[in-house]
């Protein structure tokens, strides 16, 4: 009966356990339906968003694919027109040299002066104008004064600009009447390419009309830069004259224009009336635009390299303007010449420029520069004055531009002056200067003092002297950038 009661109780036992793991079991098989369903709707969406992306890949693809089209055929076009160019160009080259002679007409080119490809009408224009073919020559002046475009005639204008023929001026000063202003001013940038005689007073008319007319164009007035720069080709002393006249105008713009044109313009003839313009306008002037005309004058006299424009170079020294000194002390060493000598040693003299105003150390010393550079020994006494100077590099300046700038009939006075100099590299250098053997005085190393050969010196001032050079001394504790009698660079100047 114990047995069977025990058995009872392990039955209820076993059966109340396995309750429990099918509830356990139920429960997680709940949980593992929830996260599929979960996952089954996280794979849906991306699925969509997959779908998404491959038809915004496929349009993208499209564009690329459409745009490499556009790309390749833009540079196959370009490759063509290229080649066209260059063959054409090496035609041109080929004609100008006598190297090739055309088999065909250039006519077919004027018909191009009118293509809606502004390109191509473009290299029309050019290669007619560097061809220059007579036979093309009506065709293009019909074109001009037809009742084409302004772009077309404009065009038909400039290629004429290789052409220095009786009809192209003609045609060219009919066309300054023109009544459209793109055309007015390829007429004027072909008039100062042809550089004919005859257009010359139509220009200067030209201009002074459009000076006269009201302001129409705003700030900046392109006809009328055109105008100034056809009228600066011409060679002319009335070109020059016009400019230089204009040049003094309120009008900035116009003044810019003017600035431009001198700077190309080359007659000898017109440095006299550039000189008084600098003497009058631009001494007193501290004006950024009456500098930048200056300047551009300056060079102008660089490049004619004639010696009346050293004298207007001298008068900026005294400028009020900084920046015009600094350009006329650059230039001034390289137009000075040897007739020029008398007038530097006297401006180092006085201390002025020669309108007078007091020249800045550092005036003073391009000016010594410039006088080393020439080596004329009339610059010597003026050096000479230099040397004591309490701007020690102004005096070192003197000093050994005095090497190059001898004068033995100075000796007595040279002596006297690095008596009189404080210790420093000026009177270190003078001593240098005086032991070089080129002036009559022996060094005396025990009484540090130099005796002076009278008889010699008595004879040199009486040009009898024959000028026996002796080795110069080399002293001590000379700098060792200065060695036989050499000056040191130019920088220090």
């Amino acid at each position: 009966m114990a047995n069977v009661k025990a058995f009872a109780m392990l039955a209820a036992a076993l059966v109340l356990a396995g309750c429990l793991e099918t509830d356990d079991l139920n429960r997680r098989v709940g949980q593992l339906d929830q996260k599929v369903s979960d996952l089954t709707v996280k794979l849906d969406k991306a699925l969509q968003e997959l779908e998404a992306a491959r038809v915004q890949l496929k349009v993208a693809e499209a564009g690329q694919a459409a745009r490499e089209s556009q790309i390749e055929e833009l540079v196959a076009a370009n490759r063509k027109l290229k080649e066209r160019t260059d063959e054409l160009e090496a035609k041109v080259n080929a004609v100008k040299a006598g190297e090739f002679v055309p088999q065909y007409s250039s006519k077919p080119l004027v018909k191009l002066l009118g293509h809606s490809d502004s390109q191509v009408s473009s290299q029309a224009m050019q290669i007619l104008k560097k061809l220059a073919d007579p036979e093309s020559i009506d065709d293009i002046i019909a074109i001009a004064e037809s009742r084409a475009t302004a772009t077309t005639r404009a065009n038909a204008v400039l290629s004429l600009a290789g052409f220095k023929d009786k009809r192209v001026e003609a045609l060219l000063v009919k066309m300054m009447q023109d009544p459209d202003s793109n055309v007015r001013r390829a007429v004027y940038q072909a008039c100062g390419e042809v550089g004919m005689e005859g257009l010359l007073d139509p220009l200067l008319k030209a201009l002074d009309a459009e000076l006269a007319a009201p302001v129409t164009h705003g700030s900046y007035n392109y006809e009328l830069r055109y105008l100034v720069e056809a009228v600066g080709k011409f060679s002319d002393i009335k070109a020059g004259k016009k400019l230089l006249a204009l040049a003094a105008s309120p009008d900035r713009h116009l003044r810019q224009y003017v600035s431009q044109a001198l700077y190309r313009y080359s007659n000898p003839e017109l440095v006299p009336d550039v000189v008084e313009f600098l003497k009058k306008t631009a001494v007193d002037t501290t004006d950024s635009e009456a500098y930048s005309l200056v300047q551009m004058i300056v060079q102008m006299l660089q490049r004619m390299r004639d010696p009346r424009g050293t004298e207007a170079i001298m008068f900026l020294l005294g400028s009020k303007d900084s920046r015009i000194r600094q350009t006329a002390a650059s230039a001034l060493r390289g137009m000075a010449a040897a007739e020029h000598v008398p007038a530097l040693a006297g401006m180092l003299e006085s201390r002025q420029a020669p309108n007078g105003q007091p020249l800045a150390s550092a005036e003073l010393r391009s000016v010594v520069g410039v006088v080393s550079s020439l080596g004329d020994g009339r610059a010597a006494k003026a050096l000479l004055s230099l040397v004591g100077d309490n701007d020690m590099s102004l005096a070192y300046s003197a000093a050994t531009a005095m090497m190059q700038c001898r004068d033995p009939r100075l000796t007595e006075e040279m002596v006297k002056a690095w008596e009189k100099c404080r210790e420093g590299s000026p009177k270190q250098y003078l001593k240098r200067v005086l032991m070089s053997g080129n002036f009559p005085v022996e060094w005396v190393e025990h009484d540090n003092a130099f005796v002076i050969d009278t008889e010699r010196l008595k004879l040199i001032k009486e040009g009898k002297d024959p000028g026996t050079p002796v080795p110069p001394v080399r002293l001590p504790g000379v700098s060792p950038g200065i060695r036989n009698g050499f000056t040191p660079t130019e920088n220090q100047f």
